[in-house]
């Protein structure tokens, strides 16, 4: 290995070294659906007695644009179920990412409102956590999220590594209260929370190599 490639692939390995995480060099998002153009692949899971509960597209009235309206009438634990895009390796998120959607109440038939929650799950196991208590005031929008780390979610079989290891299905709680209810969904989101400082660690070092880079040409 001739001089210049052995100092560039030195300045590479110290990047890297920086255990800085992959995301802040690149695209923060890992995925998301805004509702803005349909569905995005999001269906409704109903579980439970008799009725009826849907998940469908409205073109306007998001947070903005588009979003998704759960309709439920019966009893049992309806739950929005994510599509392909949100799912597989969440092992380079644990510890900086982060799951949130925005939530707005549309109409219910009265009563409390339970808490918002995620779960996940996989052949290593599943867990959950709640992201609530609702707080939308009146009829307005809401932003909910929930940290992708151990020690907020609780996990309810399996290891918390293993279930990031190949996460299967993940699924938002929409059956919030008894009776009849709709609510509008919005911006599903899972993020890279990077740590502080090192955006510009990351931007340095590969400003360094590229200045040898340079150099050396």
């Amino acid at each position: 290995m001739g001089r210049r490639n052995f100092l560039i692939v030195g300045l590479v390995a110290l990047v890297f070294a920086l255990e800085i995480p992959a995301a802040v060099l690149g695209d923060m998002t890992y995925a998301e659906s805004t509702f803005d153009t349909g569905m995005e692949g999001w269906t409704v899971n109903p579980s439970g007695g008799p009725g009826t509960a849907s998940f469908t597209w409205m073109a306007s009235g998001g947070n903005p644009g588009g979003y998704g309206r759960y309709y439920e009438n019966r009893v049992g634990n309806d739950v929005a179920v994510a599509p392909a895009a949100f799912l597989g390796d969440w092992s380079a998120l644990d510890g900086v990412g982060k799951i949130s959607y925005d939530m707005r109440l549309h109409s219910h038939g009265g009563g409390p409102i339970d808490y918002p929650e995620f779960v996940i799950a996989g052949p290593g196991g599943s867990a959950r956590v709640d992201v609530g208590p609702w707080g939308g005031p009146g009829y307005s929008w809401a932003t909910y999220s929930a940290p992708i780390s151990a020690s907020s979610w609780t996990l309810l079989s399996g290891t918390w590594d293993g279930l990031l290891s190949d996460v299967t299905s993940f699924t938002i709680d929409m059956d919030l209260r008894s009776g009849i209810e709709y609510w509008n969904v919005d911006n599903v989101a899972i993020t890279y929370i990077p740590a502080p400082g090192a955006a510009l660690l990351g931007a340095m070092g590969l400003g360094l190599v590229g200045w040898v880079k340079r150099r050396l040409a």
